[in-house]
């Protein structure tokens, strides 16, 4: 039976989202600046800046679509509304894709050499950077391509959800990238032979895709299940989204965040020792580290 979703009040939305958006920024940036105060920045690092940025971008401008409107809606009202949406798509898209791009390359960093999985860890990077770029131009050509959302009576303009295919594909590759950021850290927990700071290091890398999986399911239920229905419906899943958003930048930044708590409380310098061992190619990573 579905739930009807009333017409939502704006300010405690605004109010949540504004923590949820602080919140990953901060991740980030204590993130970046551990690992340059420890001189063990990697290009894991430089990717989770990317996403913070545009989680900044994102906050501004989900203040400026989250507002009502005047009644006597005129053109130039309408035309604002809608490049509000196009400038969004591209946003939206970096912060879930560039967080699981810093993921990816997480798993680099902690892979042997001499592993196979390393060039599988190194090929699933590329191919993430390829199908944010690919979901990038398809939205904005499906949302031009199809416009009808763009006279929606409404507040707030939406364009994902009136394209099924587009959101199917979209949804599709979040849930086979984050099965992949799962299951790669299980395989080396299992075949490979670890130390145990390795293997806890390996546990937080798992920990953290998971997390990211279970907001992207609870967000394919919110968009196909038909479990929301009424006049906050799409306004509610626009909200879900957010929240998706939020949760991958947090997660892409526990794996740094938590090692580091470990080692702080624990006093335990081995684990933050074994994000550093496998990184190629080794002069490289030492002769940035003089540098930084």
């Amino acid at each position: 039976m579905p739930v009807i979703i009333s017409q939502q009040s704006y300010l405690p939305w605004k109010i949540c989202m504004t923590v949820a958006h602080v919140m990953a920024i901060l991740t980030a940036c204590l993130r970046i600046e551990y690992r340059r105060r420890s001189r063990r920045i990697w290009w894991d690092d430089y990717a989770a800046f990317v996403p913070a940025v545009t989680e900044a971008l994102n906050a501004v401008l989900f203040l400026i679509r989250l507002r009502h409107f005047s009644d006597e809606e005129n053109q130039i009202l309408r035309t604002l509304k809608v490049r509000l949406v196009f400038a969004n798509i591209p946003l939206s898209v970096t912060i879930l894709w560039w967080s699981r791009i810093s993921m990816s390359l997480a798993i680099v960093r902690i892979t042997p050499e001499w592993s196979k999985s390393r060039a599988i860890a190194i090929y699933a990077t590329f191919t993430f950077i390829l199908t944010w770029a690919v979901l990038v131009i398809s939205y904005m050509l499906l949302c031009t391509v199809n416009n009808s959302w763009q006279y929606a009576n409404s507040d707030i303009l939406i364009c994902v959800p009136t394209y099924q295919r587009g959101i199917a594909a979209g949804i599709s590759t979040d849930i086979a990238s984050d099965i992949y950021l799962a299951v790669l850290p299980l395989y080396h927990l299992w075949r490979l032979r670890l130390s145990p700071p390795q293997r806890r290091l390996v546990r937080l890398v798992f920990s953290t895709s998971l997390l990211t999986l279970i907001v992207v399911v609870i967000f394919l239920i919110s968009s196909y299940g038909g479990i929301f229905e009424g006049p906050g419906s799409s306004f509610l899943w626009l909200m879900i989204m957010r929240i998706e958003e939020a949760v991958s930048l947090i997660a892409s930044n526990l794996t740094v965040l938590l090692s580091w708590g470990y080692k702080a409380f624990f006093r335990d310098t081995d684990i933050d020792d074994q994000s550093n061992k496998y990184i190629t190619p080794l002069s490289w990573a030492r002769s940035s580290q003089s540098t930084v």
